[in-house]
């Protein structure tokens, strides 16, 4: 009993196919085959453990050059929200925001409109307020 094709040849639904086929028949030496070739295209296709966004953006065909990574500054404005914006106010560039719905019966959503489990029923949105670092020798007293 042998392999329908040789494992480097097939394309990857086939190669699996061909391995389930070889295990069910009890032929473990061409099973092995498949396996060792199925094992090497999953390692080959790993992606990095880290993004770098240069590449990220040459990827997505955007020029990296003049780019630069940062996190943005707090203003008072971001600091200090007093009221919260309506949805059609805000737009991906805005990013992550907190999501409320009013009256306020339930902590906020933390996301976008466009995340997946996304709930829906939110209305107005205020930004996430990035607290300053503490000074040293601050205390909680």
């Amino acid at each position: 009993m042998g392999p329908g094709r040789e494992p480097e040849v097939c394309e990857n639904d086939e190669l699996v196919s061909e391995f389930e086929i070889a295990c069910r028949a009890g032929d473990y030496e061409f099973a092995d085959e498949y396996k060792k070739e199925i094992i090497r295209r999953l390692e080959a296709n790993k992606q990095p453990e880290t993004i770098d966004p240069n590449a990220l953006l040459e990827r997505n065909g955007i020029d990296p050059t003049g780019w630069t990574w940062h996190t943005p500054t707090p203003t008072p404005e971001i600091k200090q929200p007093i009221t919260a914006r309506p949805i059609d106010d805000w737009h991906e560039d805005v990013g992550d925001v907190l999501w409320w719905e009013f009256p306020v019966s339930e902590p906020p959503y933390c996301g976008t409109p466009i995340d997946v489990d996304w709930p829906g029923y939110h209305t107005h949105w205020t930004p996430i307020v990035i607290p300053e670092a503490p000074k040293e020798g601050d205390t909680l007293d």
